[in-house]
């Protein structure tokens, strides 16, 4: 059946989604791309677009507002309610028992509404659907956005991303950064894949849903990290084949056992320099980069995420010989603006 999607992802990276999303769902055609959105047509199953691992969350989209111009939120809420070509007849995400409840936001906020029109549209919702409401855990919520851009959209949303603080570590990558980040290093079934600065391992363990690959290598130097990281792959392995995934104990920096041009992809996250002691990040820029160089392929791509843009600028301009800058990605990272860097190694 052919619907209306919107899919959330994180802000910056609106090529790499556009460019991406149609290889993993059969897509009509791309109808809007905003800064962290975008609204496509597609017959996928809901089941396969949840499975998609570089979004946050999917909405199927039951009205769209292309120019609210001097539209309040109470007035979007009332053309919600009185228009009666929404089609809320959704048999795969309902049943007997399902409850739901109606978010509403404005430019990513939530925010609070008139009682009375949020009432009128839940019994409304009800009518049509036979769902009951349930305004604490609600199998189901019902979305209404208001946008920035001077758009909004009444969907249903049919993913849920648990709250990430939760279970993440600290300074752990978000599965959807990790794994666009794998996206930039353009997989393919061939690849030699390394993260040298591997951590809790999102990076490594993303590229293996992204693609198939020939080998995917995972480094630290933190033993605690790397053991963590085996228990990990341990557990994945019960679901899921794994072959040739190697996880060591190794200095990133003197990748010794590691012959020239052996590697053909970087995607990393390198110490940031603002939480764990390095006496002189210059230096261990510099040292990184001659190494990534050393053992990657010629034209071998590196993704690197990096947060002290300025000295790494500054370094990478002395190392510019050896290195393309093929693009740069601007980003928020807990909170802190980042910048993902997309090179090239020339030999």
């Amino acid at each position: 059946m052919k619907r209306t999607y919107i899919s959330t992802f994180i802000t910056g990276f609106q090529s790499v989604i556009a460019d991406n999303l149609p290889r993993v769902v059969n897509i009509f055609s791309i109808d809007l791309l905003l800064d962290g959105l975008i609204m496509y047509q597609s017959n996928e199953e809901i089941k396969s677009i949840k499975r998609i691992n570089f979004i946050n969350n999917s909405f199927i989209v039951l009205k769209f507002f292309k120019d609210i111009g001097s539209l309040n939120t109470d007035s979007i809420i009332k053309n919600i309610i009185l228009d009666k070509s929404i089609d809320y007849n959704i048999p795969e995400l309902k049943n007997n028992r399902s409850s739901f409840r109606i978010i509403v936001s404005s430019e990513n906020q939530l925010i609070s509404v008139n009682k009375k029109l949020l009432n009128d549209l839940e019994i409304k919702i009800t009518k049509n659907t036979k769902l009951r409401i349930n305004k604490l855990k609600p199998d189901l919520e019902f979305w209404i956005s208001i946008r920035s851009e001077g758009c909004a959209f009444f969907g249903l949303r049919f993913t849920k991303n648990p709250n990430q603080e939760k279970y993440l570590a600290k300074g752990e990558l978000r599965p959807e950064l990790a794994s666009i980040l794998c996206l930039l290093s353009e997989p393919n079934s061939d690849d030699i894949f390394l993260d040298p600065f591997c951590g809790y391992g999102s990076i490594p363990i993303q590229r293996i849903y992204i693609s198939k690959y020939k080998t995917i290598l995972s480094y630290d130097i933190n033993n605690e990290l790397i053991n963590n990281l085996k228990s990990k792959i341990k557990n994945i392995q019960k679901s899921k084949n794994i072959k040739n995934f190697f996880v060591h104990n190794t200095d990133a920096l003197n990748m010794k056992f590691l012959s020239d041009n052996y590697i053909d992809k970087i995607v990393t996250d390198p110490p940031w320099g603002f939480f764990e002691k390095i006496d002189n990040l210059d230096l261990f820029y510099s040292k990184m980069l001659k190494e990534f160089h050393r053992v990657v392929k010629n034209n071998g791509i590196m993704v690197l995420l990096v947060a002290n843009s300025g000295t790494f600028d500054k370094v990478l301009e002395e190392y510019k010989s050896l290195f393309n800058v093929e693009n740069k990605y601007t980003t928020l990272v807990s909170g802190k603006k980042t910048v993902i860097y997309k090179l090239k190694n020339i030999k």
